[in-house]
Parts: structure tokens; sequence; C-alpha cells
């Protein structure tokens, strides 16, 4: 009498096996996916923005000067290290519209901070601009205006 897996257990297995690699292959091309959805198209974002102190609590305070809908804001933080840090600022500015929301910062002093626009590619998907439509801030809080 020959010894072995029985033929209906070595098909659960293989079935098991594939079902595995699926998900892996679909988990990782996934990512790979998401990263080739089209930038957005910045060229059409302007803006002008600041961030007041009042107290310990910060204010960001923008108007979209621009034709292109902003979704908000990442808001680069530069340590004298060279260490950055990304903040997300969640905001709806259309055209022609002014907002004040409050914004929670930490200790900024000594700190280089920029502003990125974040808009909608093609697809509608929001994203942020690439960093060279970042506009930086002085780290002086006094109610400073980036144009």
């Amino acid at each position: 009498m020959r010894k072995g897996v029985s033929p209906i257990i070595a098909t659960v297995i293989l079935i098991a096996i594939t079902i595995t690699l699926g998900f892996i292959v679909y988990n990782s091309s996934n990512e790979f996916i998401a990263q080739l959805a089209p930038a957005p198209y910045c060229e059409r974002v302007s803006f002008e923005a600041g961030i007041n102190q009042e107290g310990s609590v910060y204010f960001i305070e923008a108007t979209n000067t621009g034709n292109e809908a902003i979704k908000g804001f990442n808001l680069q933080i530069k340590d004298n290290l060279d260490n950055i840090d990304i903040q997300k600022i969640d905001l709806i500015l259309n055209p022609g519209q002014s907002i004040s929301q409050e914004i929670n910062l930490g200790d900024i002093n000594d700190k280089q901070l920029s502003l990125i626009p974040i808009i909608e590619n093609a697809e509608g998907t929001p994203m942020a601009c690439d960093y060279v439509f970042a506009k930086p801030l002085n780290a002086q809080i006094t109610g400073f205006v980036i144009n």
C-alpha cells in the first residue's frame, strides 16, 4: 500500500497556495498602480495664505486666487537638521473663496514652513502638488502672508 497525500488534500493545498499568492500580487500591484495615477495640473493654482497666532492657538488663513479648487494643504515643517515633517491640513477652498481654520502646530520656532496645495488630478483623486509649487512661509508667526 502506497503512502502519500490524497488527491483531494493536494488539490485543496494547491488552491490555498494559489489564493494566497493572488492576494500578495494584488496588494503589491495595487500600491504600484496607485503611484501611477496622473499628477495634478498645478500651474493654475494660485493662493494667498498666512498663519496667525492667537495665544497658543494657530490659524491658517487662505484665499484661493486661482481657477482651481484647493482640497487642502500639506504644511512642510523643516528643522535645522533638515528633518522634514508633513502635516496635512484638510479644507476645501473654491476659487475666490477665503477661509480661516484652526490648526495644531506645536513648537515651530527656528523652523522653515512651506505650504503645498492639494488639488484633484484628472481622475478626481486629491493629490499634493509637486514640491516646486511649495510656497515658503516666514517662521516668525505674526500674521505673515505668502503670495
